[in-house]
């Protein structure tokens, strides 16, 4: 079910904070509401993919040193276009996918510390020991962590014209005038 109203808000919202108009914490707290009072799938699978274009530690505008790449401004345009189409469903984009460290990972790191310890009792030999076990730990972890990344990047890279599920839809409601003066496409 396609939620026009929704739809347009939120178009409105993106463009506002890639535009630098509004804060990120504004944008999140309206795209927050939006995604609560909706049942377009397609809308939340855009809500939920546009909340990586900005980091919520901190509250600012999009202006400046904080201003979006023409990369991340292509996606937000192609967003936008997506929003005002009828286009019935977006795919979803995994923003995570389990990590390499489990359980297992955990109680090892726990009793190499445990060892690790141990050894620093007995002397300075044992905090070398130790260190040398971190530090070989640390880069096992780090050769794991980024061979799981590149494989999370490979299996879950959008395609270009995201939301849009293929280039033909993309494509049509490309042709269609919907922001410059033309007919909105949406009743």
């Amino acid at each position: 079910m396609i939620d026009h109203d929704a739809r347009r808000s939120f178009s409105t919202l993106l463009r506002q904070l890639a535009a630098g108009l509004i804060t990120n914490d504004d944008f999140d707290t309206s795209a927050e509401l939006l995604a609560d009072d909706t049942r377009d799938r397609g809308l939340f699978n855009v809500i939920e993919a546009s909340q990586s274009l900005y980091d919520d530690i901190w509250t600012y505008k999009l202006v400046g040193r904080n201003a979006l790449t023409p990369e991340s401004r292509r996606i937000v345009a192609v967003m936008v276009l997506w929003l005002r189409s009828s286009s019935v469903e977006s795919q979803a984009i995994r923003k995570s996918a389990p990590g390499p460290f489990g359980f297992v990972h955990l109680v090892g790191g726990l009793i190499l510390l445990w060892i690790g310890l141990l050894l620093m009792l007995t002397g300075p030999v044992g905090v070398i020991s130790a260190l040398g076990m971190f530090a070989c730990s640390l880069y096992f972890m780090h050769r794991r962590d980024t061979a799981h990344q590149a494989l999370l990047a490979t299996s879950n890279a959008p395609s270009p014209n995201w939301p849009f599920v293929n280039e033909e839809e993309f494509n049509l409601a490309n042709r269609t005038r919907m922001m410059l003066g033309g007919a909105s496409p949406c009743p």
